[in-house]
């Protein structure tokens, strides 16, 4: 029996799961303000883009003095499911006044490993004393040569009495109070008249 040479031709079909590679993560963030008062808090938000859920990721921001090698690691909150993550730093009423640093990092929750990071905007830190609360002037309106009575509310922002304060007043010519007087000449124009301006 002679068996004819052909090609025999297997088809084997492989059944399994193959896994799409997920979209790469952004991240964006930035401390909401530019600068902190000592003793107040340091708020951090990040935007994370392509997250599918508030439990996906963990967000951390690391904070330090700039120059300096010790951090501060702050956890960042998710806010709802829009992929927005928040953190606060409380501010020692004794810390270093200036520039300090912040990195964000982004982990995966079950591997924890860095998914993605970045270099955020840093934040000054000052040391404020005081802060003026309110002004408020005895009228809305005054005449040439009348004097402004005004009251000045403020605020000790220390742990401690603050003393020999003195509330300066500039002597200004502010710019809604007109110093023309007099016909205007053959180019249009009116005399200034300084005796028009306010005495403050």
């Amino acid at each position: 029996m002679r068996l004819a040479r052909s090609a025999l031709v297997f088809t084997a079909l492989l059944v399994g799961t193959v896994c799409a590679r997920s979209a790469p993560i952004t991240l964006l963030g930035a401390p909401v303000n530019t600068g902190y008062n000592v003793g107040s808090e340091a708020v951090i938000r990040a935007d994370l883009g392509g997250a599918t859920g508030p439990g996906q990721y963990e967000v951390f921001a690391d904070v330090r003095y700039a120059g300096a090698t010790t951090t501060k690691t702050i956890t960042l909150q998710p806010e709802g499911d829009q992929g927005v993550y928040q953190g606060a730093m409380q501010i020692p009423t004794d810390a270093v006044t200036g520039l300090y640093a912040v990195e964000l990092r982004v982990l995966d929750a079950g591997s924890h490993a860095v998914v993605a990071s970045m270099q955020a905007p840093g934040f000054f830190v000052y040391r404020k004393a005081l802060r003026i609360t309110q002004v408020s002037l005895d009228k809305t309106f005054y005449a040439p040569g009348e004097r402004i009575q005004c009251e000045i509310g403020i605020e000790n922002l220390t742990d401690h009495d603050l003393k020999g304060l003195r509330v300066e007043f500039s002597n200004e010519n502010y710019p809604w109070i007109s110093t023309f007087s007099g016909q205007e000449n053959a180019a249009g124009r009116m005399a200034v008249n300084p005796a028009l301006g306010l005495v403050v």
